[in-house]
């Protein structure tokens, strides 16, 4: 008996998702270099609560949050685990908050990516207090700085949504 063999789109299918989370790394680490502003940015952070809220698959979700925090943690040269297990928690998180609660409204998007932004912070704050105590002296994240970012990164991901609304309208 012979298998039939699928489509070429279908043998293929992983790229386009391997290639955004590799983009959006990519994208964060030129765009830092180059304009001082995105360094406040944390579009991997952005795209998990987007891709939590979108596709509300729990497993998935699992997957992109540690797949872009060891993406993130291995081109950065910070230490390897710390983004990955912060983003899969919050990527977790936001796939559950996705399933159970509407989160179409501008408010609930607002203040998931505002407490996204903290979280990332505390969860690596914590993670560095555990494996270097030396941390607490030399923690380089003011209130200023968090404000700011939280601040940029809502910025950033009310552009994805609204995006994301606009090409589902013109699907439509």
């Amino acid at each position: 008996m012979n298998r039939p063999v699928p489509p070429r789109a279908d043998r293929w299918r992983f790229l386009k998702p391997a290639g955004t989370l590799l983009g959006v790394v990519l994208a964060q680490g030129i765009l830092t270099r180059y304009f001082q502003l995105f360094a406040y940015f944390d579009l991997p952070l952005v795209y998990c609560v987007y891709h939590g809220f979108t596709r509300a698959s729990r497993g998935a979700a699992i997957a992109v949050g540690s797949t872009l925090g060891v993406l993130q943690d291995s081109l950065y040269g910070t230490a390897l685990g710390t983004n990955g297990f912060a983003k899969t928690v919050i990527c977790f998180v936001a796939a559950s908050t996705g399933s159970r609660l509407d989160v179409d409204q501008w408010v609930t998007r607002v203040l998931a990516l505002w407490l996204a932004t903290f979280s990332d912070v505390m969860l690596k704050f914590i993670l560095g207090v555990a494996t270097r105590p030396d941390v607490l002296s030399s923690y380089p994240v003011t209130p200023g700085a968090w404000v700011l970012s939280a601040a940029c990164n809502v910025v950033a991901g009310m552009i994805l949504f609204g995006y994301r609304e606009r090409s589902a309208d013109e699907a439509a």
